[in-house]
């Protein structure tokens, strides 16, 4: 093989690897993509994901050593490599152009922060599940709680997948089987949800049957002692009886005994420890009564982002539901301290403070603005970004706007999101300062839904605007909240929406069921 032709193919290698390189976001919001690299299906985001409105790619492991094959075809046996270069670079720009022409999160970088303004487009989201046929036989109904639930009996089925007795209070004997099914034996140690959508509400027979679409990252240990990252997309589920009602947060958030209150696990037979109450029976407690993997794939390390731009869905316009300003109204009178142009403030003030503690990878000044659901996909992700020896840094944060989009209020708990339009600078550094990815001077310009809880009787509060700056509870600084969301100084759990507005969901803007 001759010189030039050496290093045309050398060249072209190179193009492959730039062409083939994952665009992954990296802010507090959808800083990262929870799958570890590349953009993937839409569903949801919330707290992690780069999203894109169609399709899905991130690769394993394996990708490094395709790329090195062909490198050793090129050189080796080059009537087979150079063949092999074509069809992954068609391949390769045919995903690109698919992704320019709407089928993956884009980037314009033609207009700045400054000139943006919002321009009509085709609204291309789905319309939201109505909960109508079920709230209508279950007026306490709330999606806030049962979606705290689900998630929760998600994460412990998958940490506790080598030995699921304790949790069959909640799981059918096929769910169980799924479960242990694809995990194959191997141990998982960390559980990410990085997307958790409901899909589908149905009211039909003796039965209510609720979907909820999780996208998560699993740490599995398998029997050779290797740590693997695995993303699985699931749809999941969850059936009750029908006149069943809903439970209050106490025992919603925490799976205790619809009958007693007890909070041990059950026994194998699904039967509560203290009353001996059936629960897995779906008379008093939603089950999960199916289950349907439709990805199962080992993804690779962090990825890092390419830089500044406009990202897609930014320019369509906000369609806030119909019963946002009759929601409002409702709210302010249940609680004299919600004000619409207050609560703007403190989402705006809320966001500022996330991005700040993101940046600096201060979890203490996260949990207190955050429920434990968002809090625990955070910490994940500070923590995998250190293991690896990188920081992701958000600076000249800005806030152009905060739309209401969507406000509901059940017998429990109230839930507001807003879409917040932002810049900001958002590059990725290893520990020497040399920026990997991202722009630190190039602004990324986006907006994203982000919902906040409380409950219905909440007291009045004095931080309306400025979000919390005390405990309130007590009014103690926030100094010694611990991670699971309880003031070292009177011990009461402050994270739950109990007492004031927590933060609890962040979507990404194309990707929004709104």
């Amino acid at each position: 093989m001759s010189t030039k032709t050496r290093n045309w193919l050398i060249f072209a290698v190179i193009l492959l690897l730039a062409l083939a390189s994952p665009e992954v976001l990296a802010r507090a919001g959808g800083g990262h993509s929870f799958s570890g690299g590349g953009s993937h299906s839409s569903g949801h985001s919330s707290s992690g994901g780069g999203y894109s409105s169609r399709g899905y790619s991130g690769g394993g492991s394996s990708d490094g050593d395709g790329l090195a094959l062909i490198f050793w075809l090129l050189f080796q046996r080059p009537e087979i490599g150079v063949p092999v270069l074509i069809v992954v670079g068609v391949v390769t720009f045919y995903q690109k152009y698919q992704q320019s022409n709407g089928y993956g999160r884009t980037v314009t970088r033609s207009q700045s922060y400054e000139a943006w303004q919002e321009q009509p487009a085709v609204p291309t989201r789905k319309p939201p599940v109505r909960t109508g046929d079920l709230t209508r036989v279950d007026p306490d109904f709330s999606v806030p709680l049962f979606m705290d639930m689900a998630r929760l009996v998600y994460t412990r089925a998958q940490e506790h997948s080598a030995q699921l007795d304790p949790l069959m209070g909640y799981l059918s004997p096929g769910a169980r089987r799924t479960i242990e099914t694809a995990l194959a034996g191997d141990k998982v140690s960390d559980v990410c949800i990085g997307a958790s959508q409901l899909t589908s509400v149905q009211v039909i027979g003796e039965w209510q049957k609720l979907k909820v679409r999780f996208e998560a990252n699993l740490a599995r240990r398998s029997g050779d002692g290797k740590t693997r990252q695995f993303l699985r997309v699931e749809t999941w589920e969850f059936g009750r009886k029908s006149g069943s009602r809903s439970l209050g947060p106490d025992r919603m958030q925490e799976l205790r005994c619809p009958s007693c209150g007890n909070a041990s696990e059950t026994r194998s037979d699904g039967r509560c420890t203290r009353c001996e109450t059936v629960i897995n029976d779906g008379r008093l407690m939603w089950i999960v009564r199916g289950i349907a993997i439709t990805a199962n794939e080992e993804v690779p390390r962090v990825a890092l982002t390419l830089g500044g731009g406009m990202e897609a869905g930014t320019q369509v316009p906000t369609r806030p539901d119909d019963d946002v300003g009759p929601n409002l109204r409702r709210l302010s009178v249940m609680q004299p301290d919600f004000q619409p142009s207050a609560f703007q403030a403190r989402a705006k003030a809320t966001f500022l403070r996330v991005q700040q503690a993101w940046s600096t990878g201060d979890r203490a000044a996260l949990r207190p603005l955050e429920s434990d659901f968002l809090y625990q996909q955070h910490r994940y992700w500070l923590d995998r970004y250190a293991a690896e020896g990188l920081t992701n840094r958000c600076t000249d944060v800005r806030v152009r706007d905060v739309n209401f989009a969507r406000v509901t209020v059940d017998g429990y708990v109230a839930a507001v999101t807003v879409r917040i339009f932002a810049s900001m600078n958002d590059w990725t550094e290893d520990q020497r300062g040399k920026v990997l990815g991202g722009s630190k001077s190039e602004p990324r310009i986006f907006s994203e839904y982000w919902t906040f809880v409380r409950s219905i009787r909440a007291q009045p509060t004095q931080s309306a605007a400025a979000g919390p700056v005390g405990c309130p509870s007590c009014g103690a600084p926030l100094d010694r909240v611990s991670d699971a969301g309880i003031c070292g100084y009177c011990e009461a759990k402050i994270t739950s929406g109990t007492f004031d507005w927590v933060l609890n969901d962040i979507q990404q803007d194309e990707v929004w069921g709104g």
